[in-house]
C-alpha cells in the first residue's frame, strides 16, 4: 500500500511541476537546443535501460515507416509546441492545456470508432473545454495573468494545443508497435530517432546558447524535464499501470494541473486570479467525470492507455 501511495505521488509530482521546469529550462536555454539535448539525453538513459535488459528487438521492416511517423510526431512536431509555446505563455497555462488529454484522447478513439459516445463524457468535455478556454481568455481580456503580453500569450497556447494534438496522435499511431514490442524498447527506438531528427531544428537557435552564462535554475528545469520527466516518469508511469487500475492512476495523477498551477504561482510568480482558479476547477472537474469507471467506458480504457505528459 506504502508503495502505490509513493509510487503515484512521484507520478503525480514530476507531472505537476514539468510546465514550471520547462519554464526555467526555456528561460535560460533556446528552446530546440533544449529539446534536442533533453531528448538525446533521454534517448541515451533508455537505451542503457534497455540494454540492460536484454537489448533492443528486431523490428520488422514494414514496421518502420510508423516508427518514423511516430518519432516525428512525438518529438520534433511535440517539442516545438510545448518548448516554444511554454516560452511564450507560461506554466500555469502549459499545465492546464496539458490537462485536456484524457478529454482529447477520447474525442480521438470516438474518431477512430474505437469508443462509444457517452452523455457524461459529452459533459465532461464541455467542462474541460470552457475551463481552458476561460484560462486563455484572461490572457486577452481584463487583468493579464502573467507579464508576458497577450498576442505572445496566446501564440504560445496556439502551440501548446499544437503539443497536446501531437501527443495523443502519438499514442494512438503508437499503440500497435507499444503492444507488438513493449512500451520501453519502443519508447527507446522513437526517442533515438527523434532525437537525430531534431539536430536540424537546433543549429538554427545553437548560436544563442551561451552555457557559461545558464544558472543552477536552468540547469535545475533541464533535469527535471528530461531525467524526471522524458526518462523517470515513462518508466514509473509503466509501472504503474502495469500493477495498478488505470483508472486509480489517472484519478491520483490528477492533481497534477492544481500542482502546476500553484508552483507556476509560487516559484514563477505568475498572477493568480478567480478567473484562472476557476477555469483549474472546470478543468479538473472534467478531467474526473472523463476517467470516472463506468462499465460504457471500459473499451476507452482500454483503447486511450497512454504515456505521460510530455
Amino acid at each position: 500500500m506504502l508503495r502505490t501511495f509513493l509510487l503515484l505521488s512521484t507520478l503525480t509530482l514530476i507531472g505537476g511541476l514539468t510546465p514550471p521546469m520547462a519554464k526555467l529550462a526555456v528561460n535560460e536555454f533556446p528552446p530546440m537546443t533544449l529539446a534536442c539535448l533533453r531528448f538525446a539525453t533521454a534517448a541515451l538513459l533508455m537505451f542503457l535501460t534497455t540494454r540492460a535488459r536484454g537489448g533492443l528487438p528486431r523490428f520488422e521492416r514494414k514496421d518502420w515507416p510508423r516508427l518514423l511517423l511516430i518519432a516525428v510526431v512525438a518529438v520534433p512536431i511535440n517539442q516545438t509546441g510545448f518548448l516554444v509555446g511554454v516560452q511564450l505563455s507560461n506554466a500555469t497555462h502549459a499545465g492546464l492545456l496539458w490537462a485536456l488529454s484524457p478529454i482529447l484522447m477520447f474525442w480521438g478513439t470516438l474518431l477512430m470508432g474505437l469508443a462509444h459516445f457517452d452523455p457524461r463524457m459529452g459533459l465532461a468535455s464541455l467542462l474541460a473545454f470552457a475551463g481552458a478556454g476561460l484560462v486563455i481568455i484572461t490572457a486577452t481580456h481584463g487583468p493579464a495573468p502573467s507579464a508576458t503580453a497577450p498576442s505572445r500569450m496566446l501564440a504560445g497556447d496556439g502551440l501548446l494545443l499544437v503539443a497536446v494534438t501531437s501527443w495523443i496522435l502519438f499514442s494512438l499511431l503508437s499503440k500497435p508497435m507499444l503492444d507488438k514490442y513493449g512500451p520501453l524498447r519502443t519508447l527507446t527506438v522513437v526517442l533515438m530517432i527523434g532525437a537525430v531528427s531534431l539536430l536540424p531544428l537546433s543549429l538554427v537557435d545553437l548560436p544563442k546558447l551561451h552555457l557559461l552564462q545558464i544558472t543552477w535554475r536552468g540547469w535545475l528545469g533541464w533535469f527535471w524535464i528530461t531525467v524526471l520527466t522524458a526518462y523517470l516518469a515513462y518508466l514509473l508511469w509503466f509501472s504503474a499501470i502495469t500493477r495498478i487500475n488505470l483508472t486509480k492512476v489517472a484519478v491520483a495523477t490528477n492533481l497534477a494541473p492544481v500542482i502546476t498551477v500553484l508552483t507556476g504561482h509560487f516559484l514563477l510568480g505568475e498572477k493568480m486570479s478567480a478567473w484562472i482558479m476557476a477555469g483549474t476547477a472546470l478543468v479538473v472537474g472534467g478531467i474526473y467525470l472523463c476517467i470516472r469507471p463506468t462499465k460504457k467506458l471500459t473499451q476507452t480504457r482500454a483503447a486511450t492507455e497512454h504515456l505521460p505528459d510530455t
